[in-house]
């Protein structure tokens, strides 16, 4: 995906800078609307001497909202001894962006969980009664009822939880 913009002869780096915003808000809206990550930039400078280039390549796949501030970085390290006429900016190695669930407790990172846990215990005992967990509440009726029907929500009948068939005891269809 490639970008440019025509600045006739801008000299100040503010002028560079404000073009970079305008190129990365309309590379990002595309990368956007097709749930695109990249991970090499170039920025290609024409200027009334000699075209300059520079380019970036990330390990990690890079968000949309990251353009902007790596144009930013770039720009501001290019010593331009002339006028420059036209940006051009070019995103390579594009890909999916990766879909994953969030979770506060993903166990990644144990010594986090663990003040996090601590956090809600205390914030638990000062306003109790307000704070309850999501696994302590019983499945809804339409819950129950997508589990004889959705392999994958059958474990809402096996669990025991409060309301669960097997702790109710109750055929929900009835």
């Amino acid at each position: 995906m490639a970008a440019d913009i025509y600045l006739g002869s801008a000299t100040s780096l503010e002028a560079l800078l404000y073009a970079c915003r305008i190129l990365s808000r309309r590379l990002s809206s595309w990368l956007k609307e097709r749930n695109l990550v990249w991970q090499r930039i170039t920025v290609c400078l024409d200027t009334e001497e000699r075209p300059i280039s520079v380019s970036r390549e990330f390990t990690r796949a890079q968000p949309p909202e990251n353009i902007c501030l790596h144009l930013q970085r770039i720009i501001s390290g290019i010593q331009a001894a002339s006028p420059v006429e036209k940006i051009s900016v070019t995103l390579d190695w594009l890909g999916q962006a990766p879909v994953s669930q969030l979770a506060i407790f993903d166990g990644k990172d144990t010594e986090r969980e663990d003040r996090l846990r601590k956090a809600v215990a205390a914030a638990s005992r000062a306003h109790s009664g307000i704070l309850t967990r999501a696994s302590d509440l019983a499945p809804s009726r339409r819950e129950l009822m997508l589990s004889f029907y959705d392999p994958w929500r059958s474990s809402i009948r096996d669990t025991g939880a409060p309301g669960s068939l097997a702790q109710t005891g109750k055929n929900p269809a009835v």
